[in-house]
């Protein structure tokens, strides 16, 4: 089903002649202090950044050390250092590319389409190597003499 709905997104992308423009209005938002008091709760809730943390961190200090907490306390504001100057790059970076894009509508389109053509190759190389990837049996399933199941010597 969800192989079906990525053509779909593709040929909507390819065929639609009013591709999405980029805003050319700023969105009312909830300012600078909203979007960072959001950033925190989606933090605070999401257990991955938790699960980092304990799975990785540990790793980087010494069990006999006599100042783990220190160095915890290190690596976690390194990380969050260099975590903020990337997502500051990319923050730039995106206000450029959306300028550009409202100055060029056609550009944009033209990355939409390609996005969109992009979706029948991904869907096409998950179609073809499904059968590989999970071990598809041959021998016991009815796809054996259809060609529809490959086995790994087979691709």
């Amino acid at each position: 089903m969800g192989a079906a709905y990525l053509v779909y997104l593709g040929v909507r992308m390819i065929m639609s002649p009013h591709t999405s423009e980029p805003l050319t209005h700023n969105v009312r938002g909830n300012g600078v202090m909203g979007a960072f008091r959001d950033g925190i709760f989606t933090n605070v809730l999401n257990p991955k950044v938790a699960l980092f943390f304990l799975a990785l961190m540990p790793q980087f200090i010494a069990p006999d050390s006599s100042t783990k907490v220190a160095a915890f306390i290190a690596l976690g504001l390194t990380f969050v250092t260099t975590g903020t100057i990337w997502c500051l790059i990319l923050a730039i970076a995106a206000g450029r590319l959306r300028n550009f894009f409202v100055r060029h509508p056609r550009g944009w389109r033209a990355v939409s389409q390609a996005a969109g053509g992009l979706f029948h190759p991904a869907w096409a190389a998950s179609r073809s190597d499904a059968a590989v990837t999970y071990g598809c049996d041959c021998e016991s399933r009815s796809a054996a003499g259809s060609g529809l199941c490959r086995t790994a010597e087979s691709a």
